[in-house]
C-alpha cells in the first residue's frame, strides 16, 4: 500500500499524541463497595452506595507522570500496574470485597516522592490511639496546610454529609501534610500529602453507608436527654465528640476535645457498666459516669433500640467545663468484636498495612497489681464491724498485701511522670537556646507541663510516703487480737482506713491529672504542628509528640482515659 505524504505526515502526528497523551482508554479495577480507574494520567477512586457510584479522591504522585496501567486478577483481589516516569510504579490492589485497596510504591531508594490525594471533606479526624482523636471542622482547618505526626500513621476524613469516610493510612513517611485549596471559586478541596524517600506502602480506604458519620450542630440541653435524628448503620464502637476548656491555662488541669463512646442503655440500676479503664457509667437509672481523673459528671450520650439520644456533658466538680459553640461529631473509626463494623472501620483495617510491632507501638500498655485502697479499707472495715477480724485474720493479711503492691506500683508510675516531666523541660529549653524560631513553641509547652509541678507541691504532703502507707499497713494487723475492745478496734480501723485512702486516692487521682495534663499539651503540640510550616519547628514539634507518647504508652488502670 503506497502512502501519500501527507497521510505520513498525519501517520506520525497520531503517533506522537499517542505517546504523549498515555492510556487514552480507561483502565478499573472495582468490587461493590470501592473501584479506582487510571485515565488519562490520572487515577480517580469512587466509593459504591445504593446502586450509584460516587468519586470522591483523586490520587497522583507529584513531579511523576502515570504512563500506563495494566490490569490483573489474583482470585477474587483484582489490581492494577501503573507504570510511571522516573522509575515509579504503583500497584494498587483492592482488599477482598472490602472498601479498602493497597498502594505499593516503587521506587529509587533515595528518590523523593510525594503522593498527592484530593478530595472534599467536612471534616477531618487525626486517630490517636494513645490520648484522644483530634477532631477538626472545614472551617478550623488551616488554609495554608500544617503537618501531621508521621507515626499516627492515618488520617480519617468525613465525606457527604455523612455517607462515606476517607481513609488514607501510611506505612512510613518522612512527612505528612494536610492542607486545604481552591480548585475553583467557591469550591475548596482538601489534600493529604505523604512524602517519603525510596518504596512505601499506603492503605486506602472509601467505606460508605447512609450515617456513617453524623454532626450535631444544635446547643444540646442540660438535664434531659432529647432523641437526635441519628441511627447507626451498623454496629461499631460509636463515639460522639465534646469541646472543653482552652488547653493554654497555667497551674490547673488541662483538657481537651473528649470522644465519649456511646453505649447502649441497660435497665440495671446502679450497676457499674464499664466503658475503659477508669471511665466507667455508674449509675444507670440517672446515667451518671465516673472518670479517674475528674470524677462524676453527666453522662452525654447512648443509644436505645437504635435510636440516639444525646444532652451536654456536665461535671461535677467544675474543673472541667464544656463549650457548647462547637459541633459535636458523632463518628466510629474501630469497631466491636465480631460486628459489622469489623470490615468496614479503618482501625481495624490497620493490620493489614502495618507489623505487630508498629500496631503495638500505638497502643497502651496496661498497668495494675493489687487492690485500690478505696475498696480494700472498705472490705476491712466491714470485717471489724462484724468482729470477724480474728477468724478473718488470713483474709486481712491477704487485702493488706494487695493494697501495699497497688500503692507501690502507683508510687512508680508517678515517679515516672514527674522524672518525665523534669526531663522534657530539660528538652525544651535546651532546643529553645539552640533555635531562637522555636521559642514561643517550648514556651507555651514547658509553661503548661508546669501544672505538673504545681500538682505536686500543692498534693505531695497528702500523698506521703510509701513508708507511711505500709506504716499504717502494719497497724491495721496489729489490731487483730490487740487488747483493745472490738468497738475499740473498729474505730481505730476506720481511723486507719480514712488515712490510708488519703494516700491511695491522693497518688492515684495524681497520676489521673498527669496523664490528662500530657494529653493537653501534646494537644497543643498536635495544633502547632497542623499549623507549622518551618521545617524546624516541623521537626521539633514531631519529636516533642514522641515523647509524649514513651510517657502516655504505658496506663495504668487508675488513670483514667
Amino acid at each position: 500500500m503506497k502512502y501519500s505524504r501527507m497521510n505520513i505526515i498525519t501517520l506520525v502526528i497520531i503517533a506522537l499524541l499517542s505517546a504523549v497523551i498515555p492510556n487514552v482508554t480507561a483502565q478499573e479495577i472495582g468490587n461493590d463497595s470501592v473501584s479506582l480507574t487510571m485515565k488519562n494520567g490520572k487515577a480517580i477512586i469512587a466509593y459504591h452506595l445504593n446502586g450509584a457510584i460516587k468519586s470522591a479522591v483523586e490520587l497522583e504522585v507529584i513531579g511523576v507522570t502515570m504512563q500506563n496501567a495494566i490490569k490483573a486478577k489474583s482470585g477474587s483481589d483484582a489490581s492494577l500496574k501503573i507504570k510511571c516516569d522516573k522509575q515509579v510504579v504503583l500497584n494498587i490492589a483492592l482488599c477482598g470485597n472490602s472498601p479498602y485497596m493497597m498502594l505499593n510504591i516503587t521506587a529509587p531508594t533515595n528518590q523523593k516522592n510525594t503522593v498527592l490525594l484530593k478530595f472534599k471533606s467536612d471534616v477531618m479526624v487525626v486517630p490517636d490511639t494513645l490520648s484522644d482523636n483530634y477532631i477538626l471542622f472545614r472551617d478550623e482547618l488551616n488554609d495554608n496546610g500544617g503537618y501531621l505526626f508521621p507515626r499516627f500513621h492515618m488520617v480519617v476524613n468525613m465525606l457527604n454529609d455523612g455517607a462515606a469516610m476517607f481513609s488514607c493510612a501510611w506505612l512510613n513517611a518522612g512527612r505528612v501534610l494536610s492542607g486545604r485549596t481552591t480548585k475553583k471559586v467557591n469550591a475548596p478541596y482538601d489534600y493529604c500529602k505523604i512524602e517519603f524517600k525510596g518504596n512505601n506502602r499506603l492503605m486506602l480506604g472509601l467505606p460508605a453507608a447512609k450515617n456513617i458519620w453524623g454532626k450535631v450542630n444544635k446547643k444540646l440541653p442540660v438535664k434531659k436527654f432529647q432523641k437526635f435524628p441519628w441511627q447507626p448503620p451498623f454496629a461499631a464502637k460509636w463515639l460522639i465528640s465534646y469541646s472543653v476548656l482552652d488547653l493554654n491555662i497555667k497551674s490547673k488541669l488541662l483538657f481537651l476535645d473528649e470522644s465519649y463512646i456511646i453505649p447502649t442503655r441497660m435497665n440495671n440500676n446502679n450497676k457499674v457498666l464499664v466503658m475503659a479503664l477508669g471511665y466507667s457509667i455508674w449509675k444507670q437509672d440517672i446515667w451518671e459516669g465516673y472518670d479517674q481523673a475528674d470524677g462524676p459528671f453527666s453522662y452525654p450520650a447512648y443509644l436505645k433500640n437504635g435510636e440516639l439520644f444525646l444532652r451536654q456533658v456536665k461535671f461535677r466538680k467544675k474543673v472541667k467545663k464544656a463549650k457548647h459553640d462547637r459541633p459535636h461529631l458523632i463518628y466510629a473509626l474501630d469497631a466491636k468484636p465480631n460486628s459489622t463494623g469489623i470490615s468496614l472501620m479503618p482501625i481495624p483495617a490497620l493490620a493489614k498495612l502495618l507489623s505487630e510491632k508498629e500496631l503495638q507501638s500505638m497502643r497502651w500498655t496496661r498497668l495494675h497489681a493489687g487492690y485500690g485502697s478505696c475498696d480494700a479499707t472498705q472490705r476491712i472495715e466491714k470485717i471489724f464491724r462484724r468482729e470477724k477480724q480474728v477468724e478473718k485474720q488470713e483474709l486481712i493479711s491477704k487485702i493488706i498485701k494487695k493494697m501495699q503492691e497497688f500503692h507501690i506500683e502507683v508510687r512508680e508510675r508517678l515517679k515516672q511522670y514527674l522524672a518525665w516531666n523534669i526531663r522534657t523541660k530539660r528538652w525544651l529549653k535546651a532546643e529553645r537556646l539552640k533555635n531562637s524560631q522555636l521559642t514561643a513553641s517550648a514556651t507555651v509547652l514547658s509553661e503548661n507541663l508546669e501544672t505538673i509541678d504545681h500538682l505536686w507541691k500543692k498534693k505531695q504532703t497528702r500523698a506521703k510516703e510509701v513508708k507511711d502507707f505500709i506504716r499504717a499497713l502494719n497497724k491495721i494487723k496489729a489490731l487483730i487480737g490487740s487488747a483493745k475492745a472490738m468497738e475499740q478496734q473498729e474505730d481505730a480501723s476506720k481511723q486507719l482506713g480514712r488515712e490510708l485512702r488519703t494516700m491511695g486516692g491522693t497518688q492515684h487521682h495524681l497520676i489521673g491529672a498527669y496523664r490528662q495534663c500530657i494529653r493537653g499539651v501534646r494537644r497543643i503540640a498536635v495544633d502547632r504542628l497542623m499549623a507549622a510550616s518551618d521545617p524546624a519547628e516541623v521537626d521539633f514539634l514531631t519529636a516533642f509528640i514522641e515523647r509524649t507518647s514513651k510517657i502516655l504508652r504505658i496506663k495504668h488502670g487508675e488513670e483514667g482515659k
